[in-house]
């Protein structure tokens, strides 16, 4: 037999099995949390152990353990016991092995699918929040910031914008110019923000709890400045898991903050 064919076999076999596991790629590029990427990754090695013949009987030693041991339906969170079975590293090992014998690295492989697909969840999720929160950004800055407004935030009634928006809205150059009044009405606007963003619903809702909100969908109700403390570890939680969103999809959240009338 020619060396060439005997060399395409192990390809061909890896791309077939790579073929018939690309579902699960797609899965591990969708999933939106820490839970969801490690299972997509563990039902990967699953899935191409059980169609690569070298690594099949590993598989079936590895799935014997997992069917004396896990739930027969498997969830997320059965993840962590089931690659601590003592089946589950050779079975890894094996996968392992065969991609290297073609030049492949499998853990490369889920790395590039992981990141290149929590980029685009990053930002398609960046830009369903914006523009969820765009009226409250609209109507904060409308009613609390215009030049010509010098009463206190929270002491004047948010004005709709009957007369077409001819009220000009005065904000700093960048968030470190920020004066007191325009901190105060952003950071309403971050919370309606972080409550949308996937990856920063649980800070948002340890906010609401931290801040006293009489209802989590309307912050100004009963609204307590002192509760707002930016200084304080409830709400730098939240700020930080907003702009670590912003930056994966490759923004900041004050270009969605200031953006031109």
């Amino acid at each position: 037999m020619p060396q060439d064919s005997v060399r395409s076999e192990p390809v061909a076999e890896w791309r077939a099995a790579f073929g018939g596991c690309r579902s699960i790629l797609e899965a591990l590029a969708k999933a939106s949390d820490d839970d969801g990427r490690a299972a997509a990754r563990m039902w990967w090695v699953a899935c191409m152990s059980a169609q690569l013949n070298a690594c099949r009987s590993k598989h079936n030693e590895w799935k014997e353990q997992a069917a004396a041991e896990l739930p027969k339906q498997l969830q997320a969170e059965h993840t962590e016991r089931a690659v601590m079975l003592p089946g589950f590293e050779p079975l890894a090992q094996c996968i392992l092995d065969r991609g290297a014998a073609i030049g492949v690295n499998p853990a490369v492989t889920l790395d590039h699918v992981e990141n290149e697909g929590g980029r685009q969840f990053a930002a398609s999720d960046w830009k369903r929040a914006v523009g969820e929160v765009e009226p409250l950004r609209r109507n904060l800055q409308l009613g609390f910031l215009r030049r010509a407004n010098e009463q206190g935030f929270l002491r004047r009634s948010i004005r709709r914008a009957s007369d077409g928006g001819k009220g000009q809205v005065s904000l700093a150059p960048s968030a470190a110019e920020m004066d007191v009044d325009e901190l105060r009405v952003c950071q309403v606007w971050m919370y309606g923000l972080a409550s949308r963003l996937t990856a920063c619903h649980r800070a948002a809702s340890e906010f609401a709890i931290a801040a006293g909100m009489v209802d989590p969908n309307s912050p100004l109700k009963g609204y307590d400045e002192e509760r707002w403390d930016p200084t304080e570890p409830p709400w730098q939680r939240m700020e930080i898991c907003v702009h670590t969103q912003a930056s994966k999809a490759g923004t900041e959240a004050d270009a969605a903050w200031r953006p031109k009338f």
